[in-house]
């Protein structure tokens, strides 16, 4: 079950507090600052750093039982035309290899994905499918985070904001929601 922790924190060495899990007021983090995943520990806190962690408890973690409907994770799509779902291209000027520009090294044809009232980025959805979460909740509506609940850990993800013209959802698109 480690494994969504070390996958859930960012490769930004110049902040520790999101480049490994830490412990806090008996429950386990793991952030890169879009998406947080937390579980029960007894373990003692993480001692202190600088600069500090980030106040995860303040989240806005639901209480209780959810009052609104689990939304189905859609099944993201290999089928990115420019890279025939590598995720790489060739240059065009010295023929190596280089990220795909239309689906940002992904392979997937689309980036992000209507789930429910937001967005979720491709590459969240492929993580917590990968860790066995099946459906995500908008306890707050939409643009707040998602709320998940995988095997033994929780977890809140952003939505994406702003226009992007790689959503699913368009006039000719299915919705997932």
């Amino acid at each position: 079950m480690s494994g969504i922790f070390e996958a859930c924190c960012g490769a930004d060495t110049q902040r520790l507090t999101r480049s490994s899990p830490f412990v806090r007021g008996g429950m386990r983090y793991a952030t890169d600052g879009l998406i947080c995943v937390r579980q029960p520990t007894t373990a003692p806190d993480t001692p202190p750093v600088s600069p500090p962690y980030p106040d995860c408890a303040g989240l806005g973690w639901p209480n209780g039982g959810l009052d609104c409907p689990a939304l189905p994770l859609p099944e993201p799509e290999k089928s990115c035309g420019p890279c025939d779902g590598t995720g790489r291209i060739a240059c065009h000027v010295c023929g190596s290899g280089a990220l795909c520009d239309d689906c940002f090294g992904t392979g997937d044809r689309l980036t992000t994905y209507r789930v429910g009232d937001s967005r979720l980025a491709t590459r969240y959805i492929a993580l917590l499918r990968a860790y066995g979460v099946t459906c995500v909740y908008q306890p707050r509506g939409a643009g707040w985070p998602y709320y998940f609940v995988g095997p033994g850990f929780t977890g809140l993800v952003m939505p994406c904001v702003g226009p992007d013209l790689h959503e699913e959802g368009g006039s000719d698109a299915k919705s997932s929601s």
